[in-house]
């Protein structure tokens, strides 16, 4: 095989495991834009509350959608689907969580 057929197949595989690497990390992104952009400062400039309930609309509609995707994908039964998906999530959680710790600690370390 030479180079410009090698580089044609690690694009054609590449393209193909795209799509799997954006759903693994479309919950990490949807938290670093929640943690990121602060709404709950924006709130003092309206006074009703109006963000949090777009806010809460919001993260709801994507864990609707995150759950129909993969009910969807995997083709499984209601309560097992629900079951991995919470599982999903929590763990999804912890590790950002971890993550999270593990990056303020050095930033921490740093700043000493």
């Amino acid at each position: 095989m030479n180079k410009k057929e090698a580089g044609t197949l690690l694009m054609g595989r590449f393209m193909h495991t795209l799509p799997k690497a954006v759903f693994v990390s479309l919950p990490v992104f949807v938290l670093i834009l929640l943690l990121y952009f602060d709404i709950g400062k924006l709130q003092v400039v309206t006074g009703w509350g109006v963000l949090t309930i777009i806010k809460t609309l919001l993260v709801l509609s994507f864990f609707f959608y995150l759950y129909q995707a993969v009910n969807r994908f995997y083709v499984q039964r209601r309560f097992k689907t629900i079951l991995k998906f919470t599982v999903l999530n929590i763990f999804s959680f912890l590790v950002v969580s971890m993550l999270v710790l593990v990056f303020f600690l050095f930033s921490l370390a740093q700043f000493a």
